[in-house]
């Protein structure tokens, strides 16, 4: 019973884990502007006709392509 209790709590905390890093990646993630700030670069064109930008902060790896 304790071996099956370690893998439940193995589990929970790989789960855990996993959530974490998405919410570290989604702080890291590109948005649709019309202009980009200081601390951001462009690195494409988004929105129906291309008229806005698609923004990263300088420390994603898509400023540095």
């Amino acid at each position: 019973m304790s071996s099956v209790r370690i893998l439940v709590v193995f589990l929970v905390v790989c789960v855990l884990a996993g959530s974490l890093v998405q919410q570290a990646e989604a702080t890291e993630a590109c948005d649709c502007k019309f202009f980009c700030g200081r601390k951001e670069c462009q690195v494409g064109r988004c929105g129906r006709w291309g008229w806005r930008r698609t923004c990263c902060p300088n420390t994603s790896p898509r400023c540095h392509e």
